[in-house]
């Protein structure tokens, strides 16, 4: 009976998306039956193949042809079903398949991403009931869904880094893979730069990054422990060494402050520059991937195909200031979990109790070891006894808690707080900065207004005035919200002694790659257990863990490649990046607040059903089908015509239609 339910939890969710967007092609075929916009240039060029003529190629088209060549295959060997080959409804029914897969592939990206971080092997591990609900939501995201009825390139781009990241996340949960792997790693990676240029500062900066990462974890450092009579250069000399035997500062992104972040990258590059060849025999497939990026743009004379004297790179830093409003207007159900519970806290009727459950999870909280043995925790830790657990080298780091690990002394708090302080002032400036003298508006923006982003910039930015700098204000909290998303999760449950450095202990599997359960097939009871059905967050503290500080400084800076050498502001450039920051979101329950005593009593019989199952999926569910149907409304009924100031009209009186 289990595995039934877990068969139709995974089932269900892609044909319900299946369903779903061929009534949306329906209408699409209905009310537009012929190409309309980027269309009339994609669909002309796969029907070229489909005739055989492969070497016509249209100067218009800036991305690689792999959309048209997959249609191509897929309409002659039947998937496409029997309609007339290679037609617009045939075409585009090609990005609703893919849509359908792709909810399945990104719930098991998700469900990849929990195993990982608790130190499960795939066989241990079934697909949680956040997992599935995760993907179906990035599915019905609405600048992705809307391009499922039309023939466009985003869905499939999306689908194919999916699947690569889905690979490369299974890669990780081993210490070395194969090598038919890594091969079937790099034809991911280049399949995936067939459908869109920019999809390589994923496959290549992104994965590749968490390749190297991987690597270093899986190194077995030495104990040192700290000497209390050591000078400073001793410690800095001990430091080092665990450093580059492996001793990453990699703390959860939870427990983690901003000068965290310093000594991550300091730690990474001094582990990398001491292990090359390991970490080489890693990211190999993403260097093979690179060069043969490196290649195409020599041939071709630059980074897109055609029409290059409109797409020319340039450096755009505002980007990085746009995309945060984006992920907090479509991410408003996730993002209002940082503030649910502080608004009862204000109004200054909760209990000790209450308040002392909403500080846990902002400030940093000592993990079980910390408080039985009254020393601190943090990535350079020195592991003490872990539940029967015995002292190893795999146990112990470099140096130990008092060293660049959440403050505990008045000292350290203090001067953490300048450290905030000082990095919001740098954010504020920089953003001024960049405000002024980096906002480009790109023609094609202000020439098309079938387009929701010529209102965005129209009614926004292009304001007279000092108006464009008070958007910095909506910039930076977005950007903020955005950032706590991704710390809300409960550490202290999955990672008794967190996964701050290279093996992290987990005392239901013991250390990750080097445990005896892990390596063999459970039996017996323990095959029960690990079989066992996960159906409320009570049960799966898994999807409550937050990922490590490198993941988030490898997806800020993949995300900001990708953005910043873009001229053009579409909202369709930042699906992927806002894909790969929603699968980190870990699950939010609300079982800390059952018992708390409420002013609003409602809360109360919110706590007790969240703590059951993350309240915001629904709510993120029906908010992406209410902006679905509203846009899919607006672009069928609401056409227009193009016309000059007196009356005459343009375009042969075409019907024009908004859209993203």
């Amino acid at each position: 009976m289990f595995w039934v339910k877990q068969l139709l939890g995974i089932a269900v969710p892609p044909a319900l998306l299946f369903v779903v967007g061929w009534f949306w092609l329906s209408l699409v075929s209905k009310y537009v039956p012929e190409p309309y916009l980027d269309e009339i240039f994609h669909i002309p060029q796969a029907q070229k193949y489909c005739e055989g003529k492969w070497a016509e190629w249209d100067d218009k088209i800036t991305t690689p042809p792999g959309l048209y060549a997959v249609s191509v295959m897929a309409s002659r060997v039947g998937l496409l079903g029997f309609q007339t080959a290679c037609s617009p409804r045939t075409l585009r029914s090609v990005n609703v398949w893919c849509i359908s897969l792709l909810g399945l592939v990104a719930a098991t990206c998700r469900s990849r991403i929990e195993r990982n971080l608790v130190g499960k092997m795939p066989s241990t591990r079934v697909m949680s009931l956040y997992s599935v609900h995760t993907g179906f939501n990035i599915a019905l995201f609405p600048v992705l869904f809307f391009f499922s009825g039309l023939y466009y390139t985003d869905v499939m781009s999306t689908l194919v880094v999916l699947t690569a990241y889905s690979n490369h996340l299974n890669r990780l949960s081993r210490k070395q893979s194969s090598v038919l792997n890594d091969i079937w790693t790099v034809v991911l990676g280049l399949l995936s730069l067939t459908m869109r240029q920019t999809n390589v500062f994923w496959v290549v900066i992104y994965m590749g990054g968490m390749e190297a990462v991987h690597a270093l974890k899986m190194l077995s450092p030495s104990n040192q422990g700290r000497i209390s009579t050591e000078t400073i250069s001793e410690r800095m000399r001990r430091i080092i060494h665990g450093y580059s035997h492996g001793s990453i500062h990699d703390l959860p992104l939870s427990q983690a402050w901003p000068d965290d972040a310093f000594f991550t990258v300091a730690s990474l590059v001094i582990a990398v520059c001491a292990n090359p060849l390991r970490v080489l025999r890693q990211v190999w497939p993403h260097v093979a991937i690179m060069a043969f990026f490196g290649a195409f743009v020599a041939w071709n004379g630059g980074v897109v195909l055609g029409d290059k004297s409109n797409h020319v790179a340039t450096i755009h830093l505002a980007q990085m200031l746009y995309i945060w409003p984006l992920f907090a207007f479509f991410s408003v159900p996730i993002v209002s979990s940082v503030g649910f519970f502080l608004f009862d806290t204000v109004l200054g009727c909760a209990s000790s109790s209450s308040v002392q459950a909403v500080t846990s999870t902002t400030n940093r909280p000592r993990s079980p070891q910390s408080r039985t043995t009254g020393t601190d925790t943090g990535s350079q830790a020195v592991f003490k006894r872990a539940k029967g657990a015995k002292d190893s080298p795999q146990q112990l780091s470099a140096f130990d808690s008092s060293e660049h690990t959440p403050g505990r002394t008045s000292g350290q708090s203090t001067l953490r707080l300048l450290l905030c302080a000082a990095l919001a002032t740098f954010c504020v400036i920089g953003a001024l900065v960049v405000i002024k003298y980096n906002t480009i508006i790109h023609p094609f923006t202000l020439a098309d207004n079938r387009h929701y982003m010529f209102y965005i910039f129209r009614y926004t930015i292009r304001r007279p005035g000092l108006f464009r700098y008070y958007l910095i204000f909506p910039y930076l909290i977005s950007a903020l919200l955005a950032y706590k998303v991704l710390t809300i999760g409960d550490d202290s449950t999955s990672h008794p002694v967190s996964a701050f450095n290279n093996h992290p202990y987990d005392p239901r599997s013991g250390l990750l790659g080097l445990s005896e359960t892990n390596k063999a097939s459970p039996k017996g009871p323990e095959k029960s257990a690990a079989a066992s059905e996960i159906s409320t967050l009570e049960e799966d503290d898994a999807s409550q863990s937050t990922v490590p500080t490198s993941t988030a400084i490898l997806l800020l800076l993949s995300t900001a490649l990708s953005l910043v050498t873009a001229p053009l502001v579409e909202p369709r450039y930042f699906i992927i990046p806002w894909i790969m920051w929603r699968l980190l979101v870990p699950a939010w329950s609300t079982k800390k607040y059952v018992n708390a005593p409420r002013h609003i009593p409602v809360l109360g019989l919110l706590a007790k059903a969240g703590s059951q199952f993350d309240l915001r999926l629904p709510l993120e569910t029906a908010w992406f089908v209410a902006i679905n149907v509203a846009t899919i409304a607006v672009f069928l009924l609401m056409p227009y015509q193009w016309r000059t100031e007196d009356g005459t009209l343009l375009d042969e009186g075409r019907l024009q239609r908004f859209m993203w």
